[in-house]
């Protein structure tokens, strides 16, 4: 899957056929490993062996057709790597046929051994739900996100010139293994739209405590969720260190405001100085701290935008973006979530102007550098 250097020689000598046939065989075989071992051996081996059925088919076969295809056997892979342009189109396109093909048929084969059971009943056939006993749709969504992004995350490593040659498939089959251990009992696991759509096709009707039909109502929710988790471990992976710090202070900064005594002083402070004072706190500290503090975060974002961002500094260079910032304070009532999510959304359409300039979008230019700021 993924790690190996073979990703960037398969696009020199591109097969697609070839592509199609490995990525439907590796996706057969993890629907035979993973779900095939939850539906068949499940009494004999609980969570802790379906968990190493799904990444012990994951490690052999990306060692077995890493070299023809990169072995993503998961759309969300796919996206993830054609997204971080470590595939092309074509590759993607046909990788998701051959996946599509290879859980539905890998399913198929599942129920076939299955049925040869008299007694055997399909009831849940190993798909993802959100109901009944499981966590409810909340904790599946932040499940399947996290844990897709971390898988993709993954993989993306491992295609790095700094990762250990060869441990690849390795290392991203014990990472399918920590991700079913961690999510099973949350949603029984998808992280894979190909395995989901496979195993809710063969589900049963009636299936205990839940509703009629409800693995296919909710295969859904694991087809979408996993695919926006490989598009936000592609955006982690490609940031810097100091967009992670940013994330990281932002929740620092909320955890400390809203769930620690300093917080609250400093809130008080804010919101009504002479009760603060008549209350013995030190006003003129507590704002000289908070000042402090709020310049530094300035500082830092300064000297990225000179040093990092742009690498060489020009008059006016901010562009109107510390104005910005005080805007989405306000705006965000003062909330560092709200703000976070702001800046995200304010830094995303400045990069999508910038795209759409480079792309000849027949859009006026001034229009598209304005769009940030609307």
């Amino acid at each position: 899957m993924h790690a190996l250097p073979s990703t960037v020689r398969a696009m020199e000598s591109q097969n697609n056929g070839r592509i199609f046939a490995a990525e439907l065989v590796g996706t057969a075989v993890l629907m035979l490993g993973g779900p095939g071992v939850a539906v068949l051996a499940a009494d004999a081996v609980g969570v802790l062996g379906i968990a190493l059925g799904f990444g012990l088919s994951l490690l052999i076969m990306a060692y077995v057709i890493g070299p023809i295809s990169g072995c993503h056997i998961n759309p969300a892979v796919t996206l993830g790597l054609l997204l971080a342009r470590k595939i092309n189109g074509a590759h993607a396109v046909f990788a998701w046929f051959g996946q599509l093909f290879g859980g539905i048929g890998g399913a198929a084969i599942v129920y076939g051994i299955a049925s040869g059971r008299d007694d055997w009943k399909r009831g849940q056939f190993a798909a993802n739900l959100w109901s009944g006993k499981y966590f409810g749709l909340g904790s599946a969504i932040v499940v399947e996100v996290v844990l897709t992004a971390l898988l993709v995350m993954v993989v993306l490593f491992t295609t790095t010139k700094k990762f250990a040659p060869g441990m690849g498939g390795l290392t991203v089959g014990l990472t399918l293994t920590l991700i079913h251990l961690i999510s099973i009992p949350v949603d029984n696991t998808s992280v894979n739209p190909a395995r989901s759509l496979g195993a809710a096709l063969f589900a049963d009707k009636t299936i205990s405590g839940q509703a009629d039909w409800a693995a296919l109502q909710q295969v859904w929710a694991f087809i979408v969720f996993p695919l926006i988790g490989a598009v936000v471990g592609v955006l982690i992976f490609g940031e810097d260190p100091l967009t992670y710090l940013a994330v990281i202070l932002t929740i620092v900064v909320a955890w400390f405001l809203f769930r620690t005594r300093g917080g609250l002083i400093l809130r008080s402070v804010g919101d009504n100085q002479v009760s603060a004072h008549a209350l013995g706190y030190g006003v003129v500290k507590v704002r000289f701290l908070a000042v402090l503090f709020g310049g530094a975060c300035a500082g830092i974002g300064g000297a990225y935008l000179s040093l990092v961002y742009t690498p060489q500094w020009t008059q006016n260079m901010t562009a109107g973006r510390g104005r910005i910032a005080l805007a989405l304070v306000v705006f965000a009532s003062w909330l560092p979530v709200r703000v976070l999510i702001g800046a995200v959304l304010f830094g995303g359409i400045s990069i999508l102007q910038l795209h759409a300039q480079g792309f000849n979008v027949p859009i006026p230019s001034q229009f598209l550098s304005m769009l940030p700021y609307l």
